[in-house]
């Protein structure tokens, strides 16, 4: 579970108490500075990867609106148009 920190992290991080002390393995992350954005989504999967795969590394330091981030979002949106027209072909 993860939000940005001008989300509701205090809800993030009870729910992850709460699921930690039922007896789930889960992680909460509260990406610093930011709401429901892209910024957000991108430190927040970052994040998963690293608990799922088990691998402890420091997590990078994004700027917000950088020109890498935009360039993911570039490509995100690129993916995206090119799969909706192969499905669309399909049918």
């Amino acid at each position: 579970m993860s939000c940005g920190s001008k989300e509701s992290p205090a809800a993030i991080n009870s729910a992850t108490e709460a699921m930690k002390e039922a007896g789930f393995d889960v992680m909460g992350y509260v990406s610093e500075g930011t709401a429901h954005e892209f910024l957000t989504w991108r430190r927040s999967l970052y994040q998963m990867a690293q608990f799922f795969w088990g691998i402890d590394t420091p997590a990078p330091q994004y700027k917000s609106g950088s020109s890498s981030t935009w360039l993911f979002i570039l490509c995100g949106v690129l993916v995206g148009f090119c799969l909706g027209l192969l499905l669309k072909k399909r049918k």
